[in-house]
Order: C-alpha cells, then sequence, then structure tokens
C-alpha cells in the first residue's frame, strides 16, 4: 500500500467513527426497543406518513412508533421479526399502506442509501453492496461533512420524540400545498409494477407473522389533501385499494381503514400536501387510538 493512501485512509476511519457516533432515529429506535419492547402493545410501523402521523401519546396502552421516513415494507417486516423476542406483550400493529407502498423498492429509487440505517443500527442484513455497511461510502462526502459540522456545533438534534413520532412538521414551518403535492406526486407516481408481486408477499408475511401470534394488525392509509391525491394516478391507487380490502377481508385478524380523501381534515391539519401538522395528528392518533380500543 502507498504511503500516501495512509492520511487518507486515517481521515476516512475517523469520518466514519464521528458519523457513527451522531445521534439518530434509528440508534434511538434500536435501543428502546431492546430495552423497552417487552412494555410495548401497540407498534406502528410504515414510512413518513405514519412516522409523522400517528404519536403513540395519545393511546392509552404502550404504543410506539416504528416506522421512519421512507421505510418499504421489507423493512417493516423486517422490523417484527428483529424484534420478534423482545415484543413479548405486542397485541395489535398498526401498519400505514400509502400510495406507492406496494410498488416502492430502495434499490430502484433514489435513496438507495437508506439501506445502510437499517444495516449499521439495527443490525439487519441486506445483499446490496458494501456500501450498506458504512456512513462515509454510502453518501456523498459534502452531505457528510455537513452531517459532521452539524454534529460538532451542536447543530443536530433528534427529529421524534421519547415514543418515537416524528414531532418536527409543526404547523409554523407549513409548506405550500399546492406546490408540495406536485414534488411528491411526482415522486410517488409509479410508471411500472415490477415490485408489486415482491411487496405484496412482504405485507402477506407481516399479516400470517401477526396472525400466528394472535395479533391483530390494522392497515391504513393516511389522510392527505385533493391537492395531492387528485395527482397520484387513479389505476395506482384502486390497485392498491383493491388489494388491501381484499386482504383485509380473507384475513380475520386484520382491517383496513381508508382516510385518504377523508373530509374530517381542512387544509389547516396539514404540514404539506401528504403530512399531517400536530392539529391533524390528535385527531388521526385519536382515531387510530379508538380503533385499537375497539
Amino acid at each position: 500500500m502507498s504511503l500516501y493512501l495512509v492520511p487518507l485512509l486515517i481521515l476516512m476511519s475517523i469520518m466514519e467513527f464521528t458519523l457513527r457516533s451522531i445521534p439518530n432515529e434509528f440508534k434511538y429506535k434500536n435501543t428502546y426497543l431492546k430495552e423497552n419492547g417487552d412494555k410495548i402493545q401497540t407498534l406502528i410501523l410504515g414510512n413518513s406518513h405514519s412516522y409523522y402521523g400517528i404519536d403513540p401519546d395519545y393511546f392509552e396502552e404502550n404504543c410506539f412508533n416504528a416506522s421512519q421516513v421512507s421505510q418499504p415494507l421489507e423493512y417493516d417486516e423486517g422490523i417484527l421479526r428483529y424484534f420478534e423476542n423482545d415484543l413479548s406483550s405486542l397485541n395489535t400493529v398498526i401498519l400505514n399502506i400509502s400510495a406507492f407502498s406496494l410498488f416502492y423498492d430502495f434499490e430502484t429509487s433514489d435513496e438507495p442509501w437508506r439501506n445502510k440505517n437499517y444495516v449499521l443500527y439495527y443490525g439487519m442484513k441486506h445483499q446490496n453492496s458494501y456500501k450498506d455497511n458504512s456512513e462515509v461510502f454510502s453518501m456523498r462526502f459534502s452531505v457528510n461533512l455537513r452531517r459532521i459540522s452539524n454534529y460538532v456545533n451542536d447543530r443536530h438534534s433528534l427529529t421524534c420524540s421519547e415514543n418515537g413520532w416524528g414531532n418536527d412538521y409543526t404547523s409554523e414551518k407549513s409548506k405550500d400545498l399546492a406546490e408540495s403535492a406536485l414534488k411528491a406526486a411526482k415522486k410517488h407516481n409509479v410508471t411500472n409494477y415490477d415490485h408489486f408481486d415482491k411487496n405484496k408477499k412482504y405485507l402477506e408475511s407481516i399479516i400470517d407473522w401477526c396472525k400466528k401470534r394472535k395479533i391483530k394488525i390494522i392497515l391504513y392509509t393516511a389522510p392527505a389533501t385533493k391537492d395531492y391525491y387528485q395527482l397520484i394516478h387513479p389505476e395506482q391507487l384502486k390497485t392498491t385499494t383493491d388489494y388491501l380490502k381484499k386482504i383485509a377481508k380473507t384475513s380475520d385478524n386484520c382491517q383496513y381503514v381508508n382516510f385518504l380523501k377523508s373530509e374530517e381534515y381542512s387544509s389547516e391539519d396539514f404540514y404539506d400536501a401528504d403530512h399531517l401538522n400536530e392539529k391533524g395528528v390528535k385527531k388521526l392518533s385519536m382515531k387510530m387510538a379508538d380503533l385499537v380500543k375497539k
């Protein structure tokens, strides 16, 4: 090895160590699930629509939000299996299914780097490249420098509450609904169904996992603005809702609730076109807590 590479390797090692030292939601939730998993009765899974959408504080029984931004069904299933022995008191799983959930895959999205969070901080295995085992190699150098700078200058903080809810989408920071709808719909509309069968298997595996343990599962689609859902391909929505209705009908431990076009939510309840703010979160959380209680 050339001596010229030694300083570079030292720098990369220091960066890797520093980046892994930064507090993040994955490290926090991993620790919480391992230390408190035996007390959790209701577990919330899903992507950002549930991460920012359901606050466990509104539930009567012990509840935790294990959702993450862009979390695919592959990792929803992975969390249940990985923490299986820790979730000894679990009786209900709430799982968000968005318009894109059954068609989504990290590898073909613009977010393959998110795999490393599950590998590094949950200890899950993934068949992807060496990048999944490294902070340095999975993110752009400029992004990592900014993350380290924020950490060193104490400008970094967790974006979730003690119970795992993403609490930084507030009404004070709300986005333009029409503009954000265009951006979200562009990202969420699918051009092919290549991953549909695979994601159905993940979902059916989740339902089967719950059934074997006498755990009920509530599937739901989160509320969104008219600006947003009118831009989502109608066939995509129909394929999703038809499948979810069918699987709920044929699984006695499962129910499906569709809030996507619910008129209970006004523009004042949204942070952006497809995410609730704290006002909308209160409405949805109380609604889901009532479903669990019933």
